[in-house]
């Protein structure tokens, strides 16, 4: 497996996938299943890339990359777009413990008004 890096400083927008999926049909498949287990409306947009602000300063979440944390190797696995105005955005990440994948939970939240930068997958054709 290759080595996992941070996120490149500029998006370039890809092909849909979600990490570890090997087909297509694997890869939404694991989408809707983390979708489901969020347990918030989010929208069918298939999220690559968010820039947000926090306290702590900037940062970017981009799924196959991985996140800034000083104490584990978390990798995005999912970002979803809220359906709701009121709700914030939810980034899915998870890390390898003992051969075996860890979720994050809770996932990291982004409210509406922190968000500076979304970038989409590119659209099947």
């Amino acid at each position: 497996m290759a080595e996992v890096e941070l996120p490149p400083a500029s998006a370039t927008p890809r092909a849909f996938f979600v990490p570890g999926a090997t087909d297509p049909v694997m890869a939404e498949d694991a989408w809707q299943g983390l979708r489901r287990i969020a347990g918030f409306a989010s929208t069918d947009r298939r999220v690559q890339r968010l820039q947000y602000n926090n306290r702590r300063g900037l940062f970017t979440s981009e799924v196959g990359y991985l996140e800034n944390d000083d104490e584990y190797d978390w990798v995005t696995t999912a970002i979803f777009e809220p359906a709701d105005s009121a709700t914030p955005w939810m980034i899915s990440i998870m890390r390898i413990s003992s051969g075996q994948p860890v979720w994050r939970d809770p996932p990291i939240l982004v409210g509406r008004p922190e968000v500076l930068e979304v970038t989409y997958f590119l659209a099947a054709d």
